[in-house]
């Protein structure tokens, strides 16, 4: 709630700020006639354009990552130069576009440089004030967020008195759930994490557990449930100095676990290209969904089409959707078994729609749904994903984003057939799950298209 709150806050601050050095730019434009004039158009028909301009801006303070993260958490230099070059591109695009290159003093120009110069030391001005409101609450003991710190007792506990003497970071401990590496954890609070973040808000979770427990942080990740909290952890350094009398919180940084990469204006960059890719690839698969609506029951009596439930982003189940390319009750006798090369349960045309991954067409109602992106890790199904997870070493990190049609995993590895294949793919979903970027997703997107045309959909 308080991390939404500020980008609210910050965002309409934003906002206001452009629009009022939009108009200041106006005014000493066509009223102080800084610059001689011929007219002077009524600052009505300015409106909408300077709110077209203040949306522009907004969109690259969005993707410069001026949003990402609450303004009084960063330094105000890192912050100041982010807006520099934010407002230095989009003025820079105006120039362009609509301004004459040729004259370097020209009316129009001189007029832009009254708007950067406004727009920058506005905005930061805005910025500024807020960011000590907010210190200055924080240090009143007002505005925190509610955290929770879960990990070795005598290690949470230092943490804890840190923080507290910081109050200016914004955390109000809430609680200090004991619990110790290779146990189900000291206190029974631990199996009601879910009605404890409830119960008090809960915003963040503390770990004071050694990053190199990777199935321990996971452990607790799960109990949480789909809460949406984020977690931070304390380097391991924090224990080589913690042993000192003057300790800072700023010398042993809290480090956030698994934190998406993509910034929200670039997460609805992706869910936009989602959208708009799996709408048109739709329309366009129609006369494939037409000949097989015909093909699929005359090459193997059964329906068109085959559900599954699958495991999607921080295991929420969902129902997949694809074209049949098995006998009608394939795993009757069998139960879940993987996939194989030349699996006799495949019918001839299935075959031949695995290979051109036609069979996979339906997913892009997936896509449509949210249960899906165009990129990500495949989604598995539960009855794997179990025994998976007990398995193979981290996992449920890849149930951390939403599971993809295609992906980094499906354009460089082959089908699973084993164990082994499943733990090679894990490098691959790691690796884009650490790099995921909208360039990465075309990328993967175009890859995916050769690989199809090639003929290699199944190795």
């Amino acid at each position: 709630m308080h991390r939404k709150r500020d980008r609210l806050i910050v965002f309409l601050l934003d906002f206001a700020g452009i629009e009022l050095a939009f108009f200041l730019a106006f005014f000493l434009r066509f009223r102080l006639h800084i610059v001689s004039t011929i007219f002077s158009p009524s600052v009505v028909s300015y409106i909408m354009p300077s709110i077209y301009v203040s949306a522009f801006f907004l969109l690259l303070f969005a993707f410069f990552g001026l949003y990402d993260r609450p303004n009084w958490v960063i330094s105000s230099l890192d912050e100041a130069f982010s807006v520099f070059k934010a407002i230095s591109l989009g003025v820079l695009i105006i120039a362009v576009l609509f301004t004459d290159l040729s004259n370097l003093i020209s009316l129009q120009r001189v007029v832009l440089y009254m708007f950067w110069a406004g727009s920058f030391i506005i905005t930061m001005l805005f910025r500024t004030i807020y960011r000590k409101l907010i210190l200055s609450a924080h240090r009143y003991g007002k505005l925190l967020i509610p955290t929770l710190i879960i990990g070795d007792t005598e290690k949470a506990e230092r943490i804890k008195k840190e923080l507290e003497n910081f109050p200016v970071l914004g955390y109000n401990i809430v609680s200090v759930i004991p619990y110790k590496s290779g146990t189900d954890g000291e206190d029974d609070r631990l199996e009601d994490l879910p009605k404890i973040i409830q119960k008090f808000k809960i915003e963040e979770i503390i770990l004071a557990i050694s990053t190199r427990n990777h199935e321990e942080i996971l452990k607790i990740m799960d109990k949480c449930g789909d809460a949406d909290v984020s977690f931070k952890v304390v380097p391991d350094m924090y224990d080589l100095i913690a042993g000192q009398k003057q300790i800072s919180i700023f010398g042993a940084p809290l480090v956030e676990l698994f934190s998406e990469p993509l910034n929200p204006f670039q997460k609805i960059m992706k869910r936009a290209m989602d959208i708009v890719v799996s709408f048109f690839a739709l329309i366009l698969s129609l006369p494939i969904f037409l000949v097989l609506l015909v093909a699929i029951p005359l090459d193997s009596p059964g329906p068109v089409f085959y559900k599954q439930l699958r495991v999607g982003k921080r295991g929420k189940l969902f129902w997949l959707y694809k074209f049949r390319t098995m006998y009608n009750d394939a795993e009757r006798m069998t139960g879940p078994v993987w996939a194989k090369k030349d699996d006799p349960r495949i019918t001839r045309l299935g075959r031949f729609l695995r290979k051109m991954r036609i069979d996979e067409i339906p997913q892009f109602l997936n896509v449509l749904r949210g249960d899906m992106s165009l990129v990500g890790p495949r989604p598995e199904r539960e009855f794997f994903v179990n025994e998976l997870k007990n398995k193979i070493p981290l996992y449920t990190k890849r149930l951390l984003v939403k599971p993809g049609l295609t992906g980094w995993a499906q354009i460089k590895h082959k089908y699973d057939a084993s164990l082994d294949d499943v733990a090679e793919k894990l490098k691959y979903d790691f690796y884009y799950i650490e790099n995921m970027s909208i360039l990465m997703d075309i990328k993967i997107l175009l890859r995916t298209v050769l690989v199809v045309l090639s003929g290699k959909g199944a190795h």
